[in-house]
């Protein structure tokens, strides 16, 4: 099953050994870097997550189901390939809804992923029209993505969501009181 689709490149710099695909993987070292646009990463959908996560926090009902997948217009990352495990320092993910940033790895052997991101909504799309997102627009919240990458667990940091909602507030009552 493709869990990554889009049009792009891919530079690949590596070296290994071995007689067989195991061997392969463990003795590989290298560089890689990936530039995709116009794709989709199936079953990562932060956009849903965020909406489960503030409706949580608010006690909400999040309303639709999750889409189960996170388009986007653009995805650029690097790859630094020591064996099975492959560390990146620069996911950039751009779609009409959304930005994120992040870091983590890739542990092949194992189809395993551990990344923190920061994800912000834009101000676009279903997120200017949703009651739930549109209060999340333009705040940047960490969400961890981790797990196997079949059916990784995606979750926004609920804490972060508040004390960035709760230091809004606090602006806005300086600037009254001012």
């Amino acid at each position: 099953k493709a869990y990554l689709t889009g049009t792009g490149n891919l530079n690949l710099q590596a070296t290994t050994r071995g007689t067989d695909n195991g061997q392969w993987l463990k003795n590989l070292e290298g560089q890689m870097a990936l530039e995709l646009r116009n794709g989709r990463i199936e079953n990562i959908d932060v956009v849903g997550q965020l909406r489960r996560g503030y409706a949580q926090l608010r006690a909400l009902d999040p309303g639709t189901a999750p889409a189960e997948g996170t388009e986007f217009t653009e995805i650029k990352a690097g790859m630094a390939m020591q064996g099975p495990i492959w560390r990146n320092e620069d996911l950039l993910l751009t779609s009409p809804l959304l930005r994120m940033n992040g870091k983590g790895q890739v542990d092949v052997s194992r189809q395993q992923l551990d990344f923190q991101v920061l994800a912000t909504l834009l101000g676009t799309g279903v997120a200017s029209g949703d009651r739930l997102l549109g209060n999340l627009v333009d705040m940047p919240v960490p969400i961890r993505i981790d797990g196997p990458w079949a059916s990784p667990s995606v979750r926004p940091d609920l804490k972060a969501i508040a004390e960035g909602k709760a230091r809004e507030r606090l602006e806005k009552e300086k600037d009254k009181l001012e």
